[in-house]
């Protein structure tokens, strides 16, 4: 190219990946940065679309959390839910009369001196505190009655996971101008609409 060619006009000229290759053709930042405006089409206003549709969009605002996770405070284990403190007065013998399925809160409160069988993920029944995981206990009953004998040394609040551990309610969960990706989709699939 000599120098009198005239340059072509900016919207013909390419981009060099070659740092060390000095042209006349290369485009100017100025002039890159003019193209782009004038390509770029950016959103009017803002626009409201399923979780399924959201992935690649960008968020207007920050998404926070509209309650805990988990909501109330669970059992991290199959074992035995207790009171430490009737533990420690009392020893390792707990009648047991309750049981406690995931999904399926206790009924009663748990009565003073006695435990209840509860599975991973249920919710701690009123009255205890911790939870001893089933693999250390031994189950017994005695005239009908079942009961178990926990292991000393557990420390109150053991094997309990707490309301909003995972996810505090109105922590924020994604930053505005994030964009979408699957990770993100999944966060806030996970803490459900917003209550009405």
């Amino acid at each position: 190219m000599t120098p009198n060619k005239p340059f072509p006009p900016p919207e013909l000229r390419s981009l060099v990946d070659d740092c060390f290759q000095h042209d006349n053709e290369r485009l100017r930042h100025d002039e890159a940065i003019e193209i782009l405006r004038s390509r770029v089409k950016p959103v009017a206003k803002p626009e409201t679309v399923s979780l399924e549709e959201a992935a690649g969009r960008i968020l207007m605002e920050p998404v926070t959390s509209p309650r805990n996770v988990p909501p109330t405070d669970n059992s991290a284990m199959d074992g035995y839910a207790f009171a430490q403190g009737i533990y420690e007065a009392t020893g390792e013998f707990f009648p047991v009369d309750q049981r406690i399925p995931a999904g399926h809160p206790a009924e009663t409160p748990l009565l003073p001196g006695r435990a209840a069988r509860i599975f991973t993920g249920a919710v701690m029944p009123e009255g205890a505190d911790t939870i001893a995981m089933q693999e250390d206990c031994e189950k017994h009953e005695q005239d009908g009655q079942p009961f178990v004998i926990i292991p000393p040394g557990l420390k109150k609040g053991t094997n309990v996971r707490r309301a909003g551990e995972d996810v505090a309610k109105g922590a924020e969960l994604i930053p505005a101008r994030s964009r979408l990706r699957p990770q993100e989709i999944a966060a806030i699939a996970s803490v459900g609409p917003a209550p009405r």
